[in-house]
Parts: structure tokens; C-alpha cells; sequence
């Protein structure tokens, strides 16, 4: 069915016919888009031209398709969030004073869930020896994260903890060990985990927030008016405790006091740690 009024559907400014693939995306009724149209300025014969030739766009039927699939995913999502109320995970983060390695990887890592460990760090002479004063001085170093793997002055360092046992790789090479610089009132804005990671705090107190990863769609809607906030879950980790991180979840870091961590990326499996691999062009959020 074609639609001859004498003006080109292109005669409408960019503006609305962003405004307008939008709203049809979102599904409002068409006669409710020609109306605002008509309200805002635009001629009515204009107005039904350009919605005509907007859902007959080839373009726009592959967008359809992709929104349709986006939509289904993110209901898919609202599911999982859904099963993670019912079972209380939402109001905490699991804690042990021990845990076995085949229950940390059976209940929390292959079920993409955070645990704090208390037990794991045992035997690391680094702790109660460590401060940031003292790290900064070997270092060189006042904040931030670097591999301990990176200069040969730093290995010294290495003889002074070891990867925990059962649920870091035993080899440094495999599990990466890096280490974190936080001093007192530094924050970490909120970000992607692109990988499973283990942050074994040494000295200090550190507070996360953590956004699960079936959250991601709240999350990049909040700033919108009415939108759902997204699930957060609080946790402080203190010197001698162990916390999985998930890939795919979301993380903030604040240091009440001076707080230094050592992180671990290679597990004690034979596969190789779970990366999220993002579109290059990715932002991060």
C-alpha cells in the first residue's frame, strides 16, 4: 500500500524521526505517535507518510528483529533475577569460616555467585607484615594495581604469600597474582569484571557494591525516569578474608582506611578462566 502526499517522508526533521524509530521500538500505538506529531508542528498528511515509509524501511525491519531478541534476552534475565530473590541470595553474600574447594567451585564459581572465605588465607606471612606504608617504600608505588610478576625487584614479595590453595592456580604464572594499592578514602567507580577474580585482602578494610550480572539491562537504564533501579549487594572484606568476584558482575570499591589486596585471575582447573569478551567497541557500561 503506497501513500502519494505530494511531500517526501524525509521532509521530517532528523529529530523526530529519531524520536519516532524510537517510540516504535518501544512499541507505542501508532495513532498515539501521529498524534504527538500532529501536536508538535508536523502536518498531519506528513505525519502518517513518514510513519508509513519508517516501518516499511528494510532498515528498520532488521532493528525490529534485533530489539525483538534484545527484549527476549532481558526477560530471560528477569527470570534469573527472579529465582535469585526467591532464594534469598539477594539479601547477602554468602560468608564461610571454611570452605571446600569443591564446594567453593561447585556452589558459587560455576554458578556465577560471590563468596567471602575466611579460612583461605592461612600460612601468608604477608599478613599482619604488610602495610601500605611498607608497600609503598618497597614499591615505589602509592596506589593503584600492578602485577607482582612484573619486576624482578618485586619477587621478593612473592616468597610472602602463595595462591590459595585449592582454589587459585599453583602456578604464578597461571594465577596472575596482582597487587592492589588503596589508600585510605580511594575509590573504584563501578565497573565490568571481564573475568573470575579472587581478591584476598592482606591489610585494611575495603566495602564493595556488587551489581550480579543478569542486572546489566537495569543497569544501563537507571539514569532513565521510572526505570527500576538494578540489584545491589553490599559486603565488607577485611585482612584474611578471600572473595570471588564474577565475571560478569559489577563492582564498586571504597577504602574506609588504608586497604591492600592481592588478586588472583587463574583457578585451580583445567580450563582456562571464563572471560566476557565485549564488542570492541564497548565502553564498559
Amino acid at each position: 500500500m503506497t501513500q502519494d502526499s505530494g511531500k517526501s517522508p524525509s521532509a521530517l526533521s532528523v529529530e523526530w524521526r529519531e524520536w519516532l524509530v524510537e517510540n516504535l521500538l518501544l512499541g507505542v500505538e501508532a495513532e498515539d505517535l501521529l498524534e504527538v506529531l500532529v501536536k508538535g508542528g508536523v502536518d498531519a498528511e506528513l505525519a502518517r507518510a513518514a510513519l508509513l515509509a519508517e516501518t516499511q524501511d528494510p532498515h528498520f525491519q532488521g532493528v525490529v528483529r534485533v530489539a525483538q531478541m534484545q527484549r527476549k534476552m532481558e526477560t530471560l534475565l528477569d527470570v534469573y533475577a527472579e529465582f535469585f530473590r526467591q532464594s534469598g541470595a539477594h539479601q547477602q553474600v554468602d560468608r564461610h569460616a571454611a570452605l571446600s574447594a569443591d564446594a567453593f567451585f561447585e556452589r558459587y564459581y560455576f554458578r556465577n555467585r560471590p563468596v567471602v572465605v575466611q579460612g583461605a588465607l592461612t600460612g601468608w606471612a604477608a599478613l599482619g607484615e604488610w602495610t601500605l606504608a611498607r608497600l609503598t617504600e618497597r614499591l615505589g608505588l602509592t596506589q593503584g594495581t600492578v602485577s607482582l610478576l612484573e619486576r624482578e625487584e618485586w619477587k621478593p614479595l612473592l616468597a610472602e604469600f602463595h595462591p590459595p590453595r585449592g582454589y587459585a592456580a599453583e602456578d604464578l604464572q597461571a594465577s596472575a597474582p596482582r597487587l592492589s594499592l588503596e589508600p585510605a578514602g580511594s575509590e573504584l567507580p563501578l565497573g565490568p569484571l571481564r573475568k573470575n577474580l579472587l581478591r584476598c585482602q592482606v591489610s585494611g578494610r575495603c566495602v564493595l557494591q556488587l551489581v550480579p550480572s543478569f542486572e546489566l539491562h537495569r543497569l544501563t537504564r537507571e539514569e532513565e525516569e521510572a526505570a527500576p533501579p538494578a540489584l545491589r549487594l553490599n559486603v565488607e572484606l577485611a585482612a584474611g578474608e578471600m572473595l570471588l568476584l564474577p565475571v560478569g558482575w559489577w563492582y564498586r570499591l571504597q577504602a574506609p582506611e588504608d586497604s591492600l589486596a592481592v588478586t588472583f585471575e587463574g583457578f585451580a582447573l583445567p580450563e582456562r578462566n571464563t572471560a566476557w569478551l565485549l564488542d570492541h567497541r564497548d565502553t564498559g557500561r
